[in-house]
């Protein structure tokens, strides 16, 4: 990976951090304007899911070869945060009620299931939806930590098992987690299609711009919400409210498509920006 495009990864993960993190503060009895730039967190979640494969496909490459290296690797980054989130989020819930109740719609009940559940990863198994207490976003960090088991099986388990283990995964998490599957394989993808390196300069800035007027536009013209009609009314309104965070697959693919592009032309092109890029690459 060229230090440059590296650079620019971070970039990209740190704005798609803060958009997260402005959707999720956007509520309405704390600040009643809408918050800037607050309307793309799931966005930026797909954004994360696309990075994550390609991260995890560039680690299997080059430095966690054996599945001793990456299962320890995959744990001790995933439950450093788990864990204190935890128990964060029960002291500073327990907190917040006892000071502003009227604002906690969340439910604070059922310990053990909602605890155990968020510590196996299986707060968003088919169509359950445990909710971690008030940490909505908990549910993204379920997903992801289910791609690794499913990457870290095909990459390291026997030929003879590995089917079976995928079958037998996919079988326990369900439809949801399944359904935006593809976006973090899409990140796989970039990493490992070897075709793309090969581009020209000028088709990858076409890509790079191209792809930035589509991420504008989906947005913009509210284009994620034409799939998600269409599935809503093939669905039925139970079920697709039951998809929970997967309900907008269709759209998100739409979305996956152009974060693929963009990345796949500025792979290339990032290069040519080192001047820029590597300034800035202490504060990013």
């Amino acid at each position: 990976m060229n230090k440059p495009f590296s650079i620019y990864l971070d970039l990209v993960r740190f704005s798609a951090a803060c958009l997260v993190y402005l959707w999720h503060s956007n509520q309405r009895m704390l600040v009643q304007e809408l918050l800037p730039a607050s309307k793309y967190g799931h966005s930026a979640v797909i954004v994360f899911f696309v990075l994550s494969g390609f991260v995890i496909a560039y680690v299997t490459d080059t430095k966690e070869k054996h599945w001793v290296d990456y299962s320890a690797s995959r744990l001790s980054r995933v439950y450093s945060v788990v864990i204190p989130t935890l128990v964060l989020t029960l002291a500073l819930d327990a907190i917040g009620r006892s000071l502003y109740p009227a604002i906690y719609a969340y439910p604070f009940d059922q310990f053990l299931v909602r605890g155990g559940a968020s510590l196996l990863m299986l707060n968003e198994i088919w169509l359950v939806s445990i909710t971690s207490f008030s940490n909505v976003p908990y549910w993204s960090i379920a997903f992801e930590s289910w791609y690794y088991v499913l990457f870290g099986v095909a990459m390291f388990a026997p030929r003879r098992w590995r089917w079976p283990i995928l079958l037998a995964c996919g079988l326990l998490v369900g439809p949801k987690i399944l359904l935006l599957l593809p976006v973090w394989c899409a990140g796989v993808l970039l990493y490992h299609w070897r075709w793309l390196g090969g581009l020209s300069m000028a088709f990858s800035w076409c890509l790079v711009l191209l792809s930035t007027f589509g991420i504008y536009a989906y947005h913009a013209w509210e284009i994620d919400k034409i799939p998600a009609g269409w599935t809503e009314a093939q669905l039925g309104a139970e079920l697709f409210r039951n998809l929970t965070f997967a309900r907008n697959a269709l759209g998100d693919y739409g979305l996956c498509g152009l974060v693929f592009c963009h990345f796949a032309g500025m792979r290339r092109v990032a290069p040519s920006l080192a001047p820029l890029l590597l300034r800035v690459e202490r504060p990013v």
